[in-house]
């Protein structure tokens, strides 16, 4: 609290010496170079690089680093190309360039885009440190979001730009004074000496900083990729975003600014390093356990430092907090008043607009959560958009030509469009400011040429108008719905051949949510899997219930579990201690061999027959945080799990799980307490309405039935989880279950078993092959032959029916991957047992299953698959 008082005073302070908006939004150009470089440097490290650049090391190695020497080779382009100018020109705001080089509209457009970027991504970065802020300190969010944007306000708003910049340099020396701060106390408190643990760190490529093995176009941090998307995005950052470019016009000189320039890249590089030392050497601190990711640094803040060392990085935290907030509420309001008032103002108005954004960025931070993760994309995202126009434009001004209004914005909005594309297309985001700089470049120039040569402007405009329009729309549309993917000719003709009954499902797959997602696996000459994605109707935002679906993740959470706590395995006897109400306890289990309950016996169960109280105790040895952080660590961001199966327990009952107890010889080996939930889960999007009308406890409501308290997990997140099952070596460190060689062959015998091949417990023939695998089968009585293997996880309820399944023919050498969800329900009534899976979406999966089959048996492959890796098919 002295901390942020403080700031507060020294911004009073400032604020007497401000008597021009030039000193406000300047310094009167008397800011020192070396006090400008260190908050250009503040400005760029938020809360979020702060807390997950040693997250990155932590995980993995210093390829990051590899950017910071791009970043230096960005600014002195910069200095070289644009300050020059910036200097000369005499400005205020860099848009200024704009508006004296093409028109007063171009200046406005391009100031719009940086007000929208700086709005939305710093609003939402904003957000995303409060939640870091939040966890650091126990603050409720709203407490954690006024306190720091009221500060920041405050001292902002009063001192202006001088206040900003001194404050930043502060806090960039006490955020960097508690990395090394980190470092020092590690190395005293360890074991070994500072050389045995480098050395460990260098013989496990901890430290690896370059990288010359990946794909150019594909990996990020490839050597050339790194280094061109580090000096690109350094370039347009620092070149045409006036947030970074403001603090540099406030030096005295161009020699002043050019070495405040520079010198920020030279300090960034020296940043990423301590930090990046910090995250190896708590990775050796905790010996390389598996943490909730970019909670890495903070976990090691909180429960391992001193409380004078803690509070100490604290205020680095609160620092980098503010110092990205102060800069962002000084540019927008230097950009608004000098682009949109013409520079007309006093320095009443400039607190009074700087009042404002700050009051927009703080409600952006209240307004929003983590669980909106449409905004919280966007928002994050928003820069790798708007950057390359920007440079783009700016670059433009160096051509000799005048150039047509309507050539510069078709530019402009053809560059936005590309980086949409490009991200779609798999290629690595370093590339991504490049390309579009050289698009807006190439399209302006080609329409000016166009215009001024072939037709008039009044009809050009009207049809590139029209154009634009629609493909704007169509950009900000996908944009937010995270791209609904494009339907594979392979899938579509399959599905058109199918028998005319589906017609409405193949042509209407809106209306019956149906999704389908087909892998081919091609082998290699070491029979290395090589895999091609198909899909119909895929969109990762078009909710749909799964139903049992759920159940094989939480399956190998549990036995992931079982790895991390010493003398028990998943053959251990438990007790399940009773909980309050509803929360019945476990003592013994009948349909067990011996008659006890095992986390063994109950993957068991809820694989085979899909066994719902199976599943009710996995989610209570889990408990429901640890199963979404954890499924969010594997990759599945949407995923949200959030209650029992077929059980009436509310939202909040939900949130507890039983006590366990686990015993070896009627000794008590291990005891798990009674959980609570304190994870907040929202389905993060609003299409959760489903069905006209729906039954609840025997009543009828006439409306559709909400389902945002239900559970959900996208179907290419259950794909990819069945393939990460399977084909475990695939993955990559950060997505790969921390499984053993047991583990993957008990959960895939499980899962291809069938009924009839349960001793413990026997289910009798009501519980047929094809009861829980519906692809191929469907509700078939027939026996499935031996040389078929279905290892899946299917679902159904409310009139969704799922099922997501590996396919072998050892005979035959065929395998695949299919998964399908689709809804039927046609007199529109959830709840009232009457569905269409008997007469529609059953056979349907069966019939896509067969034709998908058919398909794989006819198509060439140059190497036949091995299976003596399934411990299942070794003897068959």
């Amino acid at each position: 609290m002295i901390f942020l008082a403080g700031l507060i005073g020294f911004g009073w302070y400032q604020s007497l010496q401000n008597k021009t908006t030039s000193d406000y939004f300047l310094g009167n150009k008397s800011l020192p170079w070396v006090v400008a470089m260190f908050s250009i440097v503040a400005t760029e490290t938020s809360v979020l690089t702060f807390i997950s650049i040693p997250g990155i090391a932590y995980r993995g190695n210093w390829f990051f680093l590899q950017l910071a020497f791009g970043y230096i080779l960005g600014r002195i382009l910069v200095s070289i190309f644009f300050l020059p100018k910036y200097f000369s020109s005499g400005i205020t705001s860099i848009y200024e360039i704009l508006g004296e080089r093409f028109d007063k509209d171009i200046q406005k457009i391009a100031s719009g885009v940086f007000l929208l970027t700086r709005i939305l991504a710093d609003g939402i970065r904003f957000l995303a440190t409060a939640v870091i802020v939040q966890v650091v300190t126990g603050w409720s969010l709203p407490v954690a979001v006024l306190l720091i944007g009221v500060v920041t306000l405050i001292y902002s708003a009063l001192g202006g730009i001088r206040t900003i910049v001194w404050v930043d340099s502060f806090q960039f020396i006490l955020y960097l004074l508690g990395g090394l701060i980190s470092i020092i106390y590690i190395l005293l408190h360890s074991d070994n000496s500072a050389l045995a643990i480098i050395s460990d760190l260098n013989g496990a490529e901890k430290t690896k900083i370059f990288n010359f093995s990946g794909e150019l176009f594909k990996d990020p941090y490839f050597f050339i990729s790194a280094v061109i998307g580090g000096m690109f995005l350094s370039f347009s950052s620092h070149g045409v975003d006036h947030m970074m470019v403001q603090r540099v016009l406030g030096t005295k000189d161009l020699r002043s600014g050019q070495k405040a320039m520079i010198g920020s890249g030279i300090f960034v590089m020296l940043q990423f390093g301590i930090f990046l030392l910090a995250g190896s050497l708590i990775f050796h601190f905790f010996d390389g356990i598996p943490l909730q990711k970019d909670r890495e640094f903070s976990s090691f803040i909180v429960d391992h430092l001193p409380i004078g060392l803690r509070g100490l990085l604290l205020a680095g935290i609160f620092s980098a907090a503010m110092s990205t907030l102060s800069s962002s509420i000084n540019s927008l309001a230097s950009s608004t008043i000098v682009d949109w008032f013409g520079g007309r103002s006093s320095i009443k108005t400039s607190r009074i607009v700087s009042l404002f954004w700050a009051s927009v960025l703080i409600s952006i931070a209240l307004i929003f959560d983590e669980s909106d993760s449409a905004i919280v994309i966007i928002g994050l995202q928003i820069a790798s958009f708007t950057y390359g126009g920007l440079l783009g434009l700016f670059l433009l001004t160096k051509i000799n030509r005048k150039f047509n209004s309507i050539s510069l914005i078709t530019g402009l909005i053809s560059s936005f469009l590309i980086v949409f594309y490009l991200k779609q297309v798999g290629l690595a985001w370093t590339w991504f400011i490049m390309i579009s700089v050289v698009v807006n470049i190439c399209v302006t120039i080609f329409i000016d040429l166009f215009i001024k040569n072939l037709y008039s402007r009044t009809f050009i405009f009207f049809i590139l108008t029209i154009t634009l329009a629609l493909g704007t729309i169509s950009f900000f549309k996908s944009s937010v719905e995270h791209d609904k993917s494009i339907d594979s000719k392979i899938l579509t003709d399959l599905l058109h051949k199918l028998d005319a009954k589906y017609h409405t499902i193949i042509t209407q797959p809106e209306r019956y949510r149906a999704q389908i997602i087909y892998t081919q696996i091609d082998r290699d000459i070491n029979n290395l899997p090589k895999f091609t994605e198909h899909t119909f109707g895929f969109n990762p935002n078009s909710y749909f219930y799964p139903a049992s679906t759920i159940k094989l993740p939480i399956a190998a959470l549990a036995l992931e579990k079982l790895n991390t706590i010493e003398n028990i395995d998943k053959d251990t006897h438990l007790n399940i201690l009773p909980g309050p109400d509803k929360l019945t306890g476990v003592i013994n289990d009948s349909s067990s061999e011996d008659g006890y309950a095992t986390i063994g016996h109950y993957i068991h169960k809820l694989l085979i027959v899909s066994d719902n109280e199976s599943y009710n105790r996995l989610y209570e040895f889990l408990g429901r945080e640890h199963i979404n952080r954890r499924l969010w660590e594997l990759g599945h961001i949407q995923t949200r799990i959030k209650h029992r199966l077929n059980l009436q327990l509310s939202i909040n009952e939900n949130r507890y799980t039983n006590g366990f107890q686990f015993y070896k010889d009627s000794l008590m080996v291990y005891e798990q307490p009674r959980q609570i939930s304190e994870l907040h889960l929202d389905i993060p999007f609003n299409d959760y309405l489903i069905g006209d009308s729906h039954y609840f406890k025997s009543k009828k409501f006439d409306r559709s039935m909400d389902f945002s308290n239900k559970n959900f997990m996208n179907l290419l997140d259950q794909h990819h989880f069945l393939i990460k099952l399977m084909f475990p070596e695939i993955s990559n460190s950060k997505t790969q279950l921390n499984l053993t060689r047991s583990d993957y062959d008990f959960i895939r015998d499980k899962m291809s078993a069938l009924p009839r091949e349960s001793e413990s417990p026997r289910y009798d023939e009501s519980y047929y092959d094809s009861y829980c695998k519906f692809f191929l089968y469907g509700n078939s009585r027939k026996a499935i032959p031996n040389q078929v293997s279905i290892f899946n996880k299917s679902g159904l309820a409310y009139g969704f029916l799922l099922d997501n399944a590996y396919i072998v023919d050892i005979e035959n050498k065929i395998e695949f991957f299919l998964s399908a969800v689709v809804y039927g329900n046609s007199n529109g009534i959830l709840n009232d047992d009457s569905y269409d899976y008997d007469s529609l979406t059953i056979p349907f999966l069966a019939d896509l299953g067969k034709a998908v089959y058919e398909y794989e048996l006819e198509r060439n492959k140059e190497f036949a698959p091995d299976f003596t890796y399934l411990s299942k098919l070794e003897s068959l």
